[in-house]
């Protein structure tokens, strides 16, 4: 048995997983060097055939072409065997490189290119447990890592590589299924693969199996370190939202930050607020000691930043302004569009991009519709918990809008922590803010 425990589990409890002898077994590891699309292996299916290709791309050798000419959904699949994936997790990989860009479907945010898993359930239904959207406009390849959980029941169990109802062209290598993965592993590659270029990786950024789809996952404690910048993260206060902080951060969301945000290319101390609300609060507070507040572009700021939007806009913000941390801000409420079943992976592929192109991200929840901290699945919280589990599958730290007048501060304590345990540029030691705590707030 194995306990998985963290940053969130103070938020919504422990849940565990259960552990099989076929731990870390891969089912499969194809890297199309002799893949044939006409006479794919046993189990396989090509949809689309006309839009795919098995072509050169150096330096990954042979690797899988898709060009998709919109209006279809062009895919490799894989079934998988139930009696060996029921009742466990999966990690599904996969190299991907996407130098292009799409225009997306306003009505369809589910509709891009992807690696995903779905299967059905005992009342013959289609769920989809895990996917994870390719970054447009990147010339190198990324990594891609998700960790579903295959219920006891599960049928007609599929993984894809593929490209729904939009124009785009995208490349896929190195894919592969492994069961019960060790979660501090790396993904399985086939004999002879190119190496992964994304550095920006992280296989620790799994959903709980059996969660609630609005429940975040627990993220994984950092392995102690003797010296350097993980032992400087290892010291980093523990902030829950259930501890009466509201700011999440801690050990390991400061070891993720260190491993993940792309570095040597920000301006030092520079932040930005962006997202469809910005409350009126922040306008004219003071900046955090030492940190400089960036102004926000049109682009990145209103009712159309939302997380869909962001993930094209943010980027080009970024690389334009250098800015060092960002925090991203949700929807105003009520809200005036319904929420999709895919809402949380938006939110974790914003704030990848976002470390991706050099910043910090922050992301920023509603306040609760519930008085009750203990009551986390009320659908009045649906966007809160959707922006929760995102940022608990990439580990990221969470700022609160409960008591706006009281966000300057948070904003504050943030930045101390980035200055202290992420970049490591202030002793861990020095003495804390003294800035005013809001009541029961850490």
């Amino acid at each position: 048995m194995r306990a998985r425990t963290g940053l969130f589990v103070s938020v919504l409890g422990v849940i565990f997983l259960s552990r099989a002898v076929a731990s870390g077994e891969v089912l499969f590891a194809e890297g199309f060097d002799t893949f044939d699309l006409a006479k794919p292996p046993a189990q396989w299916k090509v949809t689309q055939p006309a839009e795919l290709a098995i072509i050169d791309e150096a330096p990954h050798g042979k690797v899988l072409k898709i060009t998709a000419k919109g209006n279809t959904w062009p895919s490799v699949g894989v079934t998988l065997d139930p009696a060996k994936v029921r009742g466990h997790n999966i990690r599904i990989a996969c190299a991907a490189k996407f130098p292009n860009t799409y225009i997306p479907l306003a009505d369809k945010t589910w509709a891009h290119p992807k690696m995903m898993v779905t299967y059905k359930d005992k009342a013959g239904k289609d769920q989809y447990p895990g996917e994870v959207a390719l970054q447009a406009g990147r010339p190198e390849w990324q990594d891609l890592v998700k960790i579903a959980a295959i219920p006891q029941d599960a049928d007609a169990i599929v993984v894809f590589l593929r490209v729904d109802l939009v124009a785009a062209e995208v490349f896929f290598d190195d894919f592969s299924v492994e069961i019960d993965p060790d979660p501090n592993a790396p993904a399985a590659k086939p004999p002879g693969a190119a190496p992964s270029a994304n550095p920006l990786l992280n296989p620790n950024a799994a959903q709980n199996p059996g969660a609630n789809p609005a429940q975040p996952a627990a993220a994984p404690k950092p392995a102690p370190a003797a010296t350097g910048p993980e032992a400087i993260a290892a010291k980093a206060p523990k902030k829950a939202l259930d501890d009466g902080s509201a700011v999440i951060f801690g050990p390991e969301v400061a070891l993720a930050l260190q491993r993940s945000v792309k570095t040597g290319v920000a301006t030092k101390n520079t932040y930005a607020f962006v997202g469809a609300t910005l409350p009126k609060e922040l306008e004219t507070a003071k900046t955090p000691p030492n940190w400089n507040k960036v102004a926000s572009a049109k682009e990145v700021t209103g009712p159309t930043a939302t997380a869909h939007n962001l993930l094209t806009t943010l980027p080009e913000f970024i690389a334009a302004t250098k800015v060092e941390a960002v925090f991203i801000f949700p929807d105003p409420l009520p809200l005036t569009r319904k929420l999709t079943m895919s809402e949380h992976y938006e939110w974790e592929d914003v704030a990848r991009a976002c470390a991706r192109s050099g910043a910090v991200p922050v992301l920023v929840i509603p306040a609760s519709a519930n008085p009750d901290p203990k009551v986390t699945n009320d659908i009045k919280d649906e966007l809160r918990n959707a922006i929760l589990q995102g940022a608990a599958e990439v580990v990221v730290p969470v700022m609160d809008l409960k008591v706006p007048l009281q966000l300057p501060r948070r904003v504050g304590v943030l930045t101390e922590m980035f200055d202290k345990y992420v970049f490591c540029r202030v002793s861990a030691d020095a003495t804390q803010s003294t800035k005013p705590k809001e009541p029961g707030e850490e």
